[in-house]
Parts: structure tokens; sequence; C-alpha cells
């Protein structure tokens, strides 16, 4: 038997393991802090984009009820305006046909009114009984048309030219309640005279004729007449118009 020593195996290293198990360990605790760490960013990253998300919704809402407030608007504009151009629509077709009926109307009134003349039918010189010279005007009153003219008033006088033509008094004496188309009336006129007078005078007859019409209208018509009078002519010896006047000419 030798005497040589054998070699004896290596004794295991305790501490070795210790070591391992504890850098392991700070390993996983690192491992498990970065995996809590990105926990927490991915949340962080989350809860802004949410936050973000919450954020555009919020100004998607304020925005739609921008343009429903808007639209709104425009809608009810729009219906105004339209209700507004109904409106005036309608005022104008009635204002249209407001003046045509009234057009129409005038034009029938004016195609179915009365309408009267006067003329001057003789002029002479008369003597009364008692003796006194006057010169008789005898105008007659004739109506056409194609309806009656009603409450005919003639309101007319005769005197010297030398008077100045001023407006008849008018009396409300009606000289005929109605007159239908064709119908004539005959009035009359008398103005004192001196049969001694050497020089001829003018002598007018003059007034107004009033009427209305079965419409309710109201119509006049003025007229006049010169008589150039010598009393030794024992009558006019010449009958005109009034330069100033015109016979039969409408006074509305």
């Amino acid at each position: 038997m030798s005497d040589e020593k054998k070699p004896t195996a290596t004794q295991p290293n305790v501490a070795e393991p210790e070591v391992t198990v504890r850098a392991m360990t700070d390993m996983a605790a690192q491992y498990v802090e970065q995996q809590e760490q990105k926990r927490l960013d991915f949340e962080d990253r989350q809860e802004q984009k949410r936050q973000a998300f919450e954020k555009k919704l919020e100004r998607q809402k304020a925005t739609r009820e921008w343009l429903m407030l808007i639209i709104t608007v425009v809608a009810v504009a729009a219906a105004a305006w339209t209700a507004y151009e109904a409106r005036k629509a309608r005022i104008d077709a009635e204002d249209f046909a407001t003046k045509t009926l009234q057009a129409q109307t005038a034009a029938m009134r004016l195609d179915e009114r009365p309408y009267v003349k006067i003329s001057l039918k003789e002029v002479q010189q008369i003597t009364k009984k008692d003796g006194h010279h006057v010169l008789l005007f005898q105008n007659v009153v004739t109506a056409y048309g194609r309806t009656p003219a009603i409450h005919i008033e003639v309101d007319a006088t005769c005197e010297p030219s030398t008077s100045p033509l001023h407006p008849v008094e008018k009396s409300g004496v009606t000289r005929s309640s109605m007159m239908a188309p064709g119908d004539s009336d005959d009035g009359f006129c008398e103005m004192p005279i001196l049969t001694t007078l050497p020089d001829a005078i003018v002598v007018r007859h003059y007034g107004t004729v009033y009427y209305d019409d079965i419409f309710g209208k109201a119509h006049t018509l003025g007229f006049c007449w010169a008589a150039y009078y010598k009393p030794a002519d024992l009558g006019p010896t010449t009958i005109t118009q009034c330069p100033d006047w015109a016979i039969n000419e409408e006074r509305l």
C-alpha cells in the first residue's frame, strides 16, 4: 500500500448559492418593479388617452350643440322669412284684388252713371200784369246716361254784367227728385229791366246744377250765358256763352 495521499474532492462553496439566490431575487424584484412601472406607465398613457378622448367628445358635443343652435336659428329665420313672404304675397294679392275691384267698380259706375246738361231754351222780354218789364231766361235741364239722376237742384241767378260773377248760394231746394235718362225739366230766371234805357246792356244768367247718381256720389255742373240786350229792340239781340265760364262743365 502506497503512502501517497489521494487528492480530496473540492468542497462546495456555501457562499456562492447564497449570492446566486440573492442576485436572482434582486433580478426578480427588479423585473417586478420594471413590470409595475410598465403597468403604471401604460395606465398613465391610457388615462391620458381617455382624458384626451373625453375632451374630444366634449368638443364634438359643443360643436354639435353650436351646429344645432345655428341650424335652429337658420330654420326659424327661414320660417319667419317664408311667413313674411307669404303674408306679403297675400297682402299684395288682396291689395291687387281690391284695386282691381275698385277699378272695375269705378269703371262700371262711370259707365252706368247719369249725366245732366242744361240748355238755354229762350230769352225774352215780357211785361207783367203790373206793368213791370222783365227779361225772362228759360233753361232746360235734361238727363241722359244709363241710370237716373236724383235730387236735382238748380241754383241760378240773372243780373247785369256790371255785377261781378259770384258763386250762387246753394238753396237746398230740390227741383226734381229723380230724372230718368231722356227726361227734361224747365226752369226760369227773371230780371227786372227798364225799357227807357238808351244803351244796350249785357245780362248774365249763370249758376250751378247739383245732382246725385244712384251710387251716392254727388256731381255739380256749372253754366253761364250772356244776353246782349237793347230795350229799343224789345229783346236780346245776341246770346253767347260767358267768356270765363264753360257751359255744362262738370265741377267734380
